[in-house]
């Protein structure tokens, strides 16, 4: 699966553009190295993390808060 979409699929990016842009923004890092490429396609045993930077955990957790305070309708 490609990166951007795991990105997105975890919550780290509201969209899949703005998960692009977080790996295009090397502040995305797939099993200690940095990817700056958001069509890479990662394997199950993968470890997907952000860099620890200030900068990209304050993106990633204003994402994670938008996500969480949005209601969704019960189905």
């Amino acid at each position: 699966m490609r990166l951007d979409n795991i990105i997105f699929r975890l919550l780290m990016a509201l969209t899949i553009p703005g998960a692009h842009q977080l790996v295009r923004h090397r502040q995305i890092l797939v099993n200690s190295r940095i990817v700056d490429i958001p069509s890479y396609h990662c394997k199950p045993q993968d470890t997907i993390m952000s860099r620890d930077e200030q900068k990209s955990n304050a993106l990633i957790q204003n994402s994670l808060d938008s996500s969480l305070r949005e209601d969704y309708p019960n189905i």
